[in-house]
């Protein structure tokens, strides 16, 4: 695995990134900081996707990696939830709460990025002859958790952490800490209405002190 040069990060935390080394602190990590989330890094998602020869599960995964969206809110997506040209985004709804009882509908923009992600969104669009107000992903997510099981069967060793459909949501924040989003924007883009139930995510960095402190100056 190489090291990958992060550029445009508006954060200090701005640096290459080993990924091979963030692999191997993880164990320590997760077992020190217990209520941070098992996830996955870069090398090992795209492991995961080479793997998943269905394209129903291939596309299901790639979106919860790329918009960190919820199992729910994946499966309310339409076509009609993406803009795929320009500044490409997807619209994610979730239900929120105001109070003990009344439920309102949260909205958030995600912006996609990825030129080969959107490809796949269009191609898969056009070849399954979904209609722009019709569920993109028209299985039940019992069917998505059996075909993921099995691939991360298949998998093995490769692996080494536990992976469920909501494992994607959480590489997600884990990736973009990883590549230098403040805290809040993070927040924003996960749908997370306390900061407190952000902040977790940071802790991803808590075991990589000596490499942030590189960048540190104490003279001119």
């Amino acid at each position: 695995m190489k090291t990958i040069s992060v550029a445009g990060c508006s954060s200090t935390y701005l640096r290459d990134i080993n990924w091979e080394q963030a692999i191997s602190r993880r164990p320590k990590l997760l077992d020190e900081e217990e209520d941070l989330p098992k996830y996955l890094l870069l090398p090992e998602v795209q492991r995961v996707l080479a793997e998943a020869l269905n394209d129903h599960l291939n596309l299901f995964l790639d979106t919860l990696w790329h918009t960190g969206a919820k199992v729910g809110e994946a499966l309310a997506l339409t076509p009609s939830s993406f803009h795929l040209s320009g500044d490409s985004d997807v619209l994610l709804r979730s239900a929120g709460k105001l109070g003990k009882s009344d439920n309102v509908s949260v909205e958030r923009f995600v912006p996609l990025t990825d030129a080969d992600y959107l490809q796949k969104v269009r191609r898969y669009i056009v070849t399954n002859k979904v209609r722009p107000q019709e569920p993109l992903f028209r299985y039940s997510v019992r069917y998505y958790r059996k075909l993921l099981d099995q691939l991360i069967l298949g998998l093995g060793t490769a692996i080494a952490v536990p992976v469920t459909l909501q494992t994607f949501r959480h590489s997600f924040a884990v990736n973009l800490v990883l590549h230098g989003l403040d805290i809040q924007r993070v927040q924003k883009l996960l749908g997370i209405a306390h900061i407190k139930n952000t902040v977790v995510y940071a802790k991803v960095l808590s075991g990589d002190l000596h490499s942030q402190m590189k960048d540190v100056r104490f003279h001119l």
